[in-house]
């Protein structure tokens, strides 16, 4: 039970390309067995040629098709490889060791208005009525960059995907600042691939990250009813002594004169967590 010849024919050699696309090309072999009961993964190997192999007249293009039929006879097997594109991050055989991939998209999401830039200065003014009041309800749009990073795991990172989903970034990653991206998911799906004569289970796993510029802080009036008095919390009293019906404007835990617009009080709701050495770096 062996194999006598191994030859490589003119029929089905060649190559096809489009314009703006990369060539396609195939190789045929005929291999002649002396036993109908030859082990065809032998017949395959060969000619020698294996996955990823660079074919020797395109060197741009990958063997990543083979195919072995018997031709007319039970002791003859064609045998043929066809040849494509594989990007470089992606010639590696174990689907961990291949590099992730990143989409990026962006959506519109609605929240409140607080802050506007009516006169056309840079910095930002709380949006109040001609009485300085705080004015409540206003909504607007918040456009916001959403960066999808997809790869393969040996295993399901469970621990980094409870403790950074939903989570914002402490540090600077990839050019964006501290705390302008949050984790709104981690998804896994187990896969199954055949590497040489194996199978290897692995994950595919997807990370969305959001980005917003003005951060994932929690931003609210500093208003109330009471106030800190010489370290004691006091209810706040109007002109005629009487506990006030609407809330005050405050600043430090303090009642401010009437007609002065409040505070903004920043609240950090979202856990905080390092992003380098966690994801990958975006490509430049």
């Amino acid at each position: 039970m062996s194999i006598v010849a191994c030859v490589e024919t003119a029929d089905g050699r060649g190559g096809s390309q489009d314009f703006g696309q990369n060539v396609k090309c195939k190789r045929t072999f005929v291999v002649t067995i002396d036993d109908p009961s030859t082990s065809v993964s032998d017949i395959s190997k060969e000619p020698g040629i294996n996955w990823l192999d660079a074919h020797p007249e395109f060197g741009a293009v990958y063997c990543t098709n083979i195919n072995a039929q018997q031709d007319g006879d039970p002791l003859h097997y064609k045998v043929e490889f066809t040849y494509d594109l594989v990007r470089e991050e992606e010639r590696e055989p174990m689907p961990w060791d291949r590099a992730d991939k990143f989409t990026f998209s962006g959506s519109a999401t609605s929240g409140p208005a607080i802050v506007h830039y009516n006169d056309g200065f840079t910095a930002p003014k709380l949006i109040v009525n001609s009485a300085g009041d705080p004015l409540e309800g206003a909504e607007k749009e918040y456009a916001q960059w959403h960066i999808q990073i997809s790869g393969n795991r040996e295993n399901f990172p469970y621990d980094m995907a409870m403790g950074y989903a939903n989570a914002v970034n402490s540090d600077s990653w990839s050019g964006f600042a501290p705390g302008t991206l949050k984790v709104q998911s981690i998804n896994g799906q187990r896969e199954v691939e055949q590497v040489d004569d194996a199978e290897v289970a692995y994950w595919q796993i997807s990370v969305d990250i959001a980005y917003r510029a003005e951060g994932w802080k929690l931003k609210l009036w500093d208003i109330g009813y009471n106030q800190i008095v010489n370290g004691e919390r006091r209810k706040i009293l109007d002109a005629m002594r009487e506990p006030v019906s609407e809330p005050v404007a405050l600043s430090g835990g303090s009642a401010k004169s009437p007609g002065q617009p409040p505070d903004m009080l920043t609240f950090k709701v979202y856990n905080e967590v390092a992003f380098n050495g966690a994801f990958t770096e975006l490509p430049e």
